[in-house]
């Protein structure tokens, strides 16, 4: 056999495996978000998945923990991306993070509902998945002061922490709040579960 013959005997190969075996479909944000569980640790379901109007937008999925009063979100969505690769190494996670900043500081400037919002980290990270190997991660902590929009009057400083990797073909990210001096531990225990969830 010839190197031509060769070589167009495995382009054909390659062709054929295109046709034969397409790149399968990944699941939906709300999909993946059902797998979830209930509880995890002393954070609870804090409803249904909620699916947005525009797809790129994708679905979320909430979870409190009543008695320290935290609250935390996981967002699953693209931006209309047909493939996110998983970790931080993407242009997209990066700016999908700064967006989320900017989200932040635009609550406060534009609605009046926080006020000397301060960005105390902002780093790379990792988070080892239950069972698993380790998620890379950018983290993100805050700490603004909560204000009533109708009188300006206090309603308490609040900590916040997001995380944001890339995840099953999605931007994946946990933006969780809490009174200050919340325990960021608590809050990692449940990322570490949403991840092992979701990587199965």
């Amino acid at each position: 056999m010839t190197r031509r013959m060769f070589k167009i005997l495995v382009f054909s190969f390659i062709l054929t495996g295109l046709f034969l075996f397409p790149a399968s479909a990944k699941d939906s944000p709300e999909t993946l978000l059902a797998k979830l569980p209930a509880e995890i640790g002393a954070f609870k379901l804090s409803g249904n998945v909620e699916v947005y109007d525009e797809k790129a937008m994708g679905a979320s999925l909430g979870y409190d923990n009543f008695d320290a009063g935290t609250s935390l979100t996981i967002y699953l969505y693209d931006l209309g991306q047909t493939d996110i690769a998983d970790g931080i190494d993407s242009l997209v996670i990066t700016q999908a993070k700064d967006e989320a900043i900017k989200e932040v500081e635009a609550v406060a400037s534009e609605y009046g509902l926080y006020k000397d919002v301060k960005v105390l980290t902002d780093e790379k990270s990792e988070i080892a998945a239950d069972g698993g190997s380790a998620v890379k991660i950018l983290r993100t902590c805050f700490t603004y002061e909560m204000v009533n929009p109708d009188n300006g009057e206090s309603m308490g400083w609040q900590d916040s922490y997001m995380y944001v990797t890339g995840l099953k073909g999605y931007v994946c990210k946990f933006r969780a709040t809490g009174p200050r001096g919340t325990d960021e531990g608590g809050i990692k225990r449940v990322v570490k579960g949403v991840l092992a969830a979701l990587v199965k």
